[in-house]
């Protein structure tokens, strides 16, 4: 895998009016490159929550899936933003339980609503950084 760049959710566009939204990351240290992702209302909506630590009155997928990691003693450890095809960003989630450590395969949504959830770290692949911004 390429080197990773630590970064970090820099802003989070929502628009009502759009089924399309945005959420900036860009470099914890360094030149501060910085690019958007597109995502869903419902993801960004979730993203929200979490960055503003409100919690639903009933779990959402993502609260219920961090309680089901809490219940089991899981904890992710890590989030990768780790490609970008066409125009579809991949991520990995990290997960360490029981002595063991399982990667698996994200949407980028999803993986930043988890990771800010678990206060995890963020990491881009420095080839999506050089793809998006040059």
């Amino acid at each position: 895998m390429d080197k990773l760049i630590e970064s970090e959710i820099s802003r989070l566009v929502i628009d009502q009016t759009s089924d399309s939204q945005m959420v900036f990351l860009r470099e914890k240290n360094g030149s501060g490159r910085c690019f958007p992702i597109i995502i869903g209302t419902i993801e960004a909506l979730a993203l929200h929550r979490a960055l503003n630590g409100e919690k639903p009155e009933r779990p959402m997928t993502h609260e219920l899936l961090l309680n089901i990691l809490n219940s089991l003693n899981a904890k992710i450890t890590k989030v990768i933003v780790t490609d970008l095809r066409g125009n579809t960003f991949y991520a990995l989630i990290t997960i360490e339980v029981a002595d063991k450590v399982i990667e698996i395969d994200s949407r980028p949504s999803d993986a930043l609503t988890l990771a800010v959830h678990f206060n995890a770290p963020i990491l881009v692949s420095d080839k999506v950084y050089k793809d998006v911004v040059g």
